[in-house]
């Protein structure tokens, strides 16, 4: 994984993320406990996610671009039992309630560097980890009520890693961008994606990328997978992005003129699926042409239907409530 001038290997981030998974357990983090982490992006930030996972505690991350009123909501509905920060993000993140585990402390520090990075098993656990366990909680957006915590199960991530491991042409040698808000899960796909299957993650500066910013970033970094949503796509300039074979779109529709576009000379694939489910729970083949994408069919895992009023499946072309159903459901 790459940000800037750091550089970690594999092996360097996985006993990074063991020592403080260890220390997250020895402060009683474990299954069906929460663990917050508000953290600027970083490799630390991904560091510390990794170690939330290991530790078999349900990752809450917290975006500090959201407003303190929203950020005060979900700790106090969540009741993590600590939040992974620095001594920076820890000043605005003006919550008092929640035990900080701040990583730039150097007596913390400390303490998590002698541990070892050995990796993590339920022989280190507080209890064992299950497949059904929760692995995230991402709150939906509220703009129908009360924000609502969606707890995602580890059993889902299998079935993500396997999907996209098998349709987006992602393995060891690629570079995959890490460009979603850190409280979106989208941001989890594109960290699965990655840690999953032997690719680069990349993250970049800590600011919204756009426009000529965001294609700076894809031809500077060389960046070969991408996931992003029409509007962040259509705002990018013409321009040659070689390096960037395969290109995942999704969270509102798409239109024709940008699959004919971005199609031609890579992999396009349109995604779809809620909070609700783990990232997405459908996906198309390979996009091509003016018209607008559908959004596919089940990934691995998952089954979705069409019915009516009554539940009973709709003929094809009939109008109906699509429901889903299978292992990534929260």
């Amino acid at each position: 994984m790459e940000c800037g001038d750091e550089c970690l290997t594999y092996e360097e981030a996985d006993a990074r993320a063991n020592r403080l998974a260890r220390y997250l357990i020895g402060r009683g983090a474990g299954p069906e406990t929460v663990v917050a982490v508000a953290a600027p992006r970083s490799l630390d930030m991904v560091i510390a996610v990794l170690a939330v996972l290991k530790s078999g505690a349900t990752y809450l991350p917290i975006d500090m671009a959201y407003p303190p009123s929203r950020i005060g909501f979900m700790l106090r509905d969540a009741r993590p039992l600590a939040v992974v920060t620095t001594g920076h993000t820890l000043r605005d993140l003006g919550c008092d309630d929640v035990p900080p585990v701040v990583l730039d402390d150097p007596d913390t520090a400390a303490t998590i560097a002698v541990l070892t990075g050995s990796a993590v098993t339920d022989a280190d656990r507080v209890h064992p980890l299950r497949p059904l366990h929760p692995a995230y909680l991402i709150y939906t957006s509220g703009s129908t009520g009360t924000p609502k915590g969606v707890a995602v199960p580890h059993a889902g991530i299998a079935s993500l890693a396997l999907t996209q491991a098998d349709r987006f042409d992602v393995g060891e040698g690629s570079r995959v961008l890490q460009l979603a808000s850190p409280g979106f899960d989208v941001s989890m796909m594109e960290l699965v994606m990655a840690v999953a299957t032997g690719a680069t993650l990349i993250v970049p500066p800590a600011r919204t990328l756009v426009g000529e910013d965001l294609a700076v970033v894809l031809r500077d970094q060389r960046i070969s997978h991408a996931v992003m949503s029409p509007t962040v796509l259509g705002s990018i300039p013409d321009g040659a992005f070689p390096d960037l074979r395969t290109l995942i779109i999704g969270i509102e529709a798409c239109p024709g003129e940008l699959v004919q576009r971005w199609s031609v000379g890579r992999r396009m694939v349109n995604a779809y699926g809620p909070t609700e489910a783990t990232v997405y729970v459908t996906a198309t083949g390979q996009l091509s042409g003016p018209d607008v994408p559908p959004i596919g069919g089940p990934i691995a895992g998952m089954r979705v239907y069409v019915v009516d009023g009554g539940l009973g499946l709709v003929p094809v072309g009939v109008v109906g409530e699509l429901y889903v159903a299978g292992v990534g459901l929260a």
